[in-house]
């Protein structure tokens, strides 16, 4: 029976790994020293204290945490992996307790975004950066407002950030007038 209930565990962990992976969006887990200075280095003329930051792609709580304890208002992470959320959701137990974090099953494409989101944070692929950058317009557009995106790693090709370091890059999304 034991074997039965392990084999059983294995496979929907294998199961919420792998199709998350198919889903193109495989979890790598961000290091807590460089979100640190990379926070560091690009919010410098942004009022982190009044801004709610939005982690696209979660994973573990690593970025969700650091966000939180650099001072952000409050830290919303989605992630597709429902493993990845349940570890975040007991990891970050004492900050969620405060409303500081929230972490959702959610696939950052798809879902209607929570209005009043001023910073966007991804660690992904070139592909996937692209799409969300798109999203994140739309998002400016519909929040009237400016919005600022750090991309880890990969640069965007239809823009050129307004600040950078070694391995981010700190893009600003300015609503479109409409006519």
């Amino acid at each position: 029976m034991i074997n039965v209930i392990l084999y059983a565990f294995g496979f929907l962990l294998f199961a919420s790994f792998g199709l998350v992976v198919l889903r193109g969006a495989p979890f790598v887990s961000s290091r807590r020293r460089y979100v640190q200075e990379g926070l560091e280095a690009l919010t410098k003329n942004i009022d982190v204290k009044n801004t709610t930051f939005f982690d696209i792609g979660s994973g573990n709580g690593v970025v969700l945490e650091q966000a939180a304890e650099f001072g952000f208002k409050k830290s919303i992470g989605y992630e597709l992996n429902p493993v990845l959320v349940a570890f975040s959701k007991i990891k970050l137990k004492k900050h969620i307790k405060h409303h500081k974090i929230e972490v959702k099953t959610k696939d950052f494409l798809l879902a209607k975004l929570p209005q009043g989101i001023g910073f966007f944070y991804c660690f992904g692929h070139k592909k996937f950066v692209e799409k969300v950058a798109v999203k994140l317009q739309s998002y400016a557009n519909s929040e009237d407002r400016d919005i600022y995106f750090m991309s880890m790693a990969f640069e965007l090709s239809a823009q050129k950030p307004i600040n950078s370091n070694v391995l981010y890059r700190l893009y600003k999304f300015i609503p479109c007038k409409k006519h």
